[in-house]
């Protein structure tokens, strides 16, 4: 397993995702620590790994929203907090 930057998967993205489409795995650094692993898909990959057609995965954020319980009671509560200035 090779180690990359953050910077370098930017800068490389094409020529590292051909490396990982050819089996290679990288694990990626942001500021000297290890954040994440580039790994290829197997053929055999778990389902929990496949990514869902768009309608099946709208329906599945839709059926989270809806059960949970929202943090502002109104949209222009929400749009307040995210514009004040820290």
């Amino acid at each position: 397993m090779e180690f990359i930057t953050s910077k370098e998967l930017r800068v490389y993205a094409g020529k590292i995702l051909e490396k990982v489409r050819a089996g290679e795995r990288f694990a990626i650094t942001h500021r000297g620590k290890p954040v994440a692993w580039l790994i290829p898909f197997e053929n055999d990959t778990p389902e929990e790994f496949s990514p869902l057609p768009y309608h099946e995965a709208w329906a599945d954020i839709e059926r989270a929203l809806e059960a949970s319980e929202p943090y502002y009671p109104e949209w222009h509560e929400a749009l307040k907090e995210s514009r004040r200035q820290k």
